[in-house]
């Protein structure tokens, strides 16, 4: 018989976004990692991969490396609230998997974001979306 999946109070974030052409997140934004924070420092077997993004504006010879400061604007932000740095993998994409396509004269904001994966100690992806709740549904068909 397989364990129950465990269920989690804390709030997750899968996503903060960045200003245009910026590499620190904004107060608010800033809040998603301090939630975040919580749950990693609650299961510490648990780990992060940060996937960077920049938006279609710049070249991606420039968006790369945007996009590669942004995720390690996350990693250092969390190694600096004192999560390990082995629990934390990230890397930059640039302008690669936009969620949204440019458009002339569109904000692309959604399009600058630093993506949080959150994996177990198995290496298995946890959750993706907030709030982190990985319990099933009750069935009245007992």
């Amino acid at each position: 018989m397989q364990s129950p999946a465990p269920v989690f109070n804390l709030r997750w974030h899968s996503a903060v976004y960045f200003p245009y052409n910026k590499t620190a997140v904004t107060e608010e934004e800033s809040l998603k990692l301090q939630d975040n924070l919580e749950l990693l420092t609650e299961y510490s077997d648990y780990r992060v991969v940060l996937r960077g993004f920049a938006d279609s504006v710049a070249t991606q010879r420039y968006n790369l490396p945007l996009s590669e400061r942004r995720s390690k604007f996350v990693a250092d932000w969390l190694m600096d609230n004192g999560v390990a740095a082995v629990r934390i993998q990230q890397v930059g994409l640039g302008k690669d998997l936009l969620l949204i396509a440019p458009a002339e004269g569109q904000d692309e904001d959604v399009n600058r974001r630093v993506e949080m994966l959150l994996l177990d100690a198995e290496g298995k992806i946890v959750a993706l979306e907030q709030p982190l709740d990985s319990r099933e549904p009750e069935s009245d068909d007992d």
